[in-house]
């Protein structure tokens, strides 16, 4: 933006200094027809009014768009500050919620505890002991599993090796 407004400024001197050296030949009259009639005037300051005219609705123009641009920078960041607010309270409200389901869930604990008459390590140790039968019966159970795959794949081994001529009784 500031290369435009030095170019601008740039080409407002070299206007300023063509009009200085040919004032004399700007400010002569000469006709003028203005459409339906014709008058003597100067031609030359017709046309620099004109040229100030549209300078100065450009300029208009350029601090009306960068006003509108402004405003509506501001105003995206009073909506931005009011949805960083909200979502700031939104949080804080889940975190209080948290809080006190934790702070809930922990009482039962220690009134379920406290109902048992035993301390959380004994519970802790009943707890152990019961999965640790748990995770015995699993392993049982997938000994028994991997056995009954040997037998069949045992079996369906000595199938395909006798011919296929052996059939076996339920399976």
């Amino acid at each position: 933006m500031r290369v435009f407004a030095s170019l601008l400024l740039l080409v407002l001197v070299a206007l300023g200094a063509f009009v200085a050296l040919n004032w004399s030949a700007i400010v002569a009259p000469g006709p003028v027809s203005l459409g339906f009639f014709a008058v003597r005037a100067p031609l030359g300051v017709i046309l620099l009014g004109a040229c100030a005219a549209l300078i100065a609705l450009f300029l208009l123009a350029a601090a009306y768009e960068k006003t509108v641009a402004l405003a509506e920078a501001r105003r995206h960041a009073r909506e931005l500050r009011a949805q960083r607010e909200l979502a700031d309270r939104a949080e804080a409200s889940r975190f209080a919620e948290l809080r006190t389901a934790i702070h809930a869930d922990l009482d039962d604990i220690r009134s379920a505890l406290g109902a048992t008459g035993s301390s959380p390590t004994v519970g802790l140790g009943g707890l152990e002991g019961r999965l640790s039968a748990r995770i015995s019966d699993e392993a049982n159970g997938l000994a028994a599993h991997i056995g009954e795959i040997e037998d069949k794949l045992d079996r369906a081994l000595r199938w395909s090796a006798g011919g296929g001529d052996e059939i076996t009784a339920g399976h």
